[in-house]
């Protein structure tokens, strides 16, 4: 099996470095068309949408599927936003390109696991938790002995529920969420709470009933927001009315973005999420004619 390292992004803004991980990188299946996944977009905004990101085509109509987490470094902490996909143990997915690469990410920034304080979780869906806990011998452990993991309260009792009602559904949940529990790990946000100095998590609902998203406020004023899946796709700067088709509220995430960019708005914003294309990292700006996001 070959191992692939995907570059990390990098940026220092006032005393906080981002380091963009890339955890997995691979196109949608053949089926799942652009225009399926953003049913609402119109043939000729994607004329325009991948001549502005071609970046996130792996071919016509076909996006390329890119999971990526974020490492907050600032005096004295070290943040992890998500965890990825995880190792998978499915022999039909054997190439290294198609498991989380997440570990070799941070060994390639120099980052060991345990160096790592807090781990953030936007939402509960298993591309986002795959790496929270490793089985390598059948003996469960934490990928990361040293941090506190911290969700969103909704989204564990949205876990919880899927426990008791479909088992099979949530055995993801069981293998890599419900230990933290049980060993104290996990800590549980029902309102918008500042995690570090300068950090907040704050709630941006749709994507998942109580998906929440890092604002970071640097020391000289300017901003940064980890939106998680609050924003799928850049296309989504220009028009936060284009759902995702994988969003479990569209009106209620619709909302969610108009209301973050007019929070931001005329402000210098960097705008990060899980699955935007390489970098991941970019600013958000506007001319004459649209809002867009500019990748660094």
């Amino acid at each position: 099996m070959s191992t692939v390292i995907f570059e990390n992004a990098r940026c220092q803004l006032d005393e906080f470095e981002i380091i963009g991980i890339t955890d997995r990188m691979t196109p949608f299946p053949s089926q799942l068309t652009a225009n399926r996944l953003f049913p609402t977009v119109s043939a000729e905004e994607w004329t325009r949408i991948q001549q502005r990101y071609p970046q996130s085509f792996c071919a016509p109509n076909l996006l390329m599927g890119r999971v990526s987490c974020y490492l907050i470094r600032q005096p004295g902490r070290t943040i992890l936003v998500d965890t990825g996909m995880g190792v998978t143990n499915n022999p039909a997915t054997s190439d290294a390109i198609a498991s989380g690469q997440l570990l070799a990410g941070l060994h390639h920034a120099g980052i060991t696991p345990d160096a790592i304080d807090t781990i953030f979780l936007t939402h509960l869906h298993s591309d986002h938790v795959g790496g929270n806990v490793q089985h390598p011998t059948g003996e469960r452990r934490p990928t990361f002995p040293n941090a506190q993991y911290i969700a969103p309260q909704v989204e564990w009792t949205t876990c919880e529920q899927l426990l008791a009602t479909n088992p099979a559904a949530a055995v993801y949940v069981a293998e890599q969420i419900q230990p933290l529990r049980e060993w104290g790990m996990l800590t549980l946000l029902d309102a918008e709470t500042e995690i570090a100095p300068g950090v907040r998590a704050i709630q941006t609902p749709g994507h998942s009933p109580g998906h929440m998203s890092l604002w970071i406020k640097t020391s000289q004023g300017k901003n940064i927001l980890i939106a998680g899946d609050a924003f799928y796709h850049p296309l989504q700067v220009t028009q936060p009315t284009h759902h995702f088709g994988a969003d479990g509220d569209a009106e209620r995430a619709n909302t969610t973005r108009s209301q973050l960019l007019k929070r931001f708005a005329h402000q210098d914003l960097l705008l990060a999420a899980c699955h935007f294309p390489e970098p991941g990292l970019g600013r958000v700006c506007e001319d004459q004619q649209e809002r867009y996001w500019q990748p660094m």
